[in-house]
């Protein structure tokens, strides 16, 4: 008494069909992270662009995409900041351009920002309005370093939101490549 079986043949087609789920894997994974990035920077803050902007795919191996912002504050967006941290680098830091150019967009009226906002014009450096509008500029900038540094700022999880939206169709598109190459004429299984 025996058994016949073909699995042999099985694993053979299967064997010989590995580098096309390989490389459909590999071109799907193109496809999803491109979506995911495009997901992200849409979930992701858009003031000037930059934090969205940054959101780039990596290809650390062949069938490993990383997408992520590329932007050294988009942690503290997206975990927010605790009271009593480090708040904010000091006004004339270089680093600090951003939070002042962020600042100057949301100015009361009475605020002349850096290329004439409110139809004025922008005041020549050493006069009397150019002098107001910098010590204006930087009481602003240390009131919000203070409400910053103990008060901290909410969570924006960004990433999170990314996840959980695209995680199911990134499984169902990743799954559907490799049954299209497992299976290219469309026919099912046959038995040798």
């Amino acid at each position: 008494m025996s058994v016949k079986h073909n699995a042999h043949i099985v694993a053979a087609r299967l064997g010989a069909r590995g580098p096309a789920v390989q490389a459909a894997v590999e071109q799907e994974l193109d496809v999803q992270a491109q979506l995911v990035a495009r997901r992200m920077k849409q979930e992701a803050s858009k003031f000037l662009g930059t934090l969205s902007g940054s959101v780039h795919v990596e290809m650390n191996a062949p069938t490993e995409r990383l997408v992520a912002p590329g932007t050294d504050y988009a942690e503290a967006v997206h975990d927010g900041i605790k009271p009593g941290g480090k708040g904010l680098p000091r006004y004339f830091d270089p680093e600090a351009r951003d939070i002042q150019r962020w600042l100057e967009s949301r100015a009361p009226s009475s605020f002349v920002g850096p290329s004439g906002l409110f139809g004025q014009r922008r005041p020549s450096k050493g006069s009397s309005r150019y002098t107001a509008r910098e010590l204006e500029l930087r009481n602003r900038y240390q009131g919000l370093a203070w409400h910053i540094r103990h008060f901290g700022t909410r969570a924006d999880p960004f990433v999170d939101r990314t996840h959980e939206a695209m995680a199911a169709s990134v499984v169902a598109g990743l799954k559907a490549s490799v049954a299209r190459a497992l299976n290219p004429d469309g026919n099912g299984w046959s038995r040798a």
